[in-house]
């Protein structure tokens, strides 16, 4: 079983960027809810986890223990770019070798991504380093990546659509299979049904989700509102 420890950037009191209507910190939870349930549906031996489950803050340091603590084999940290640019691009640490493993996992995850940049005409501004503290904490190969600028009419008209979300989110996990060499599922041979096991407080939810992820690793979860 593959662990892949996925984080959406920011959240809670702590927005990221914002423009033209989006905020940083919702996208980011959006996309990585959709890696996570491509990953869990669609291949064999993932174990997809997630380091936030909501709208929470959750500092930098907790998000590197979570993959640490896990023994994970791949992180996974999504961004949106803020500064008036256009176009997306991808990091691994700084002070890691541009031609070593690390590396060639990130020339995999890239070249998955390349394809939808093409079909929506977003611009690929290349493969790069940097000194975040994500990629320098965690002790596992680990990619960040900035996915179109926010604060850009063009690039924020793309995040405002869900096939294109859809579409980014499914190349993030198949990059992430392809590096991980996982096989895709066969299509199932009798109906898949869903079981519900409890209602939680807002207080006890997140507490609740984490500890079943624990228990049955590999299954895909979520929260929904009791309406």
């Amino acid at each position: 079983m593959a662990i892949i420890i996925i984080d959406p950037g920011h959240g809670g009191s702590d927005s990221g960027g914002t423009g033209n209507g989006l905020v940083e910190k919702n996208l980011t939870y959006t996309i990585a809810a959709k890696v996570q349930s491509y990953l869990l549906t669609y291949y064999q031996s993932a174990d997809a986890r997630v380091t936030r489950w909501s709208d929470t803050y959750v500092s930098l340091d907790q998000r590197c223990q979570i993959a640490n603590n896990a023994n994970a084999d791949f992180f996974l940290s999504i961004h949106i770019n803020a500064g008036g640019g256009t176009g997306y691009e991808d990091y691994i640490y700084s002070g890691l070798s541009s031609t070593g493993p690390t590396a060639q996992k990130r020339d995999i995850f890239h070249n998955a991504v390349v394809p939808v940049l093409q079909k929506y005409g977003l611009k690929d501004r290349g493969k790069k380093k940097a000194d975040f503290y994500v990629l320098r904490k965690t002790n596992m190969d680990a990619i960040l990546t900035e996915a179109a600028f926010i604060d850009t009419t063009f690039d924020a008209n793309l995040m405002k659509n869900e096939t294109f979300l859809n579409d980014l989110s499914a190349a993030y996990a198949r990059g992430v299979a392809t590096i991980l060499g996982l096989k895709p599922v066969q299509p199932p041979s009798s109906p898949i049904y869903d079981i519900i096991v409890g209602g939680f407080s807002e207080a006890d939810v997140d507490d609740a989700l984490n500890k079943i992820q624990s228990a049955f690793p590999g299954w895909y979860m979520y929260k929904k509102k009791r309406e």
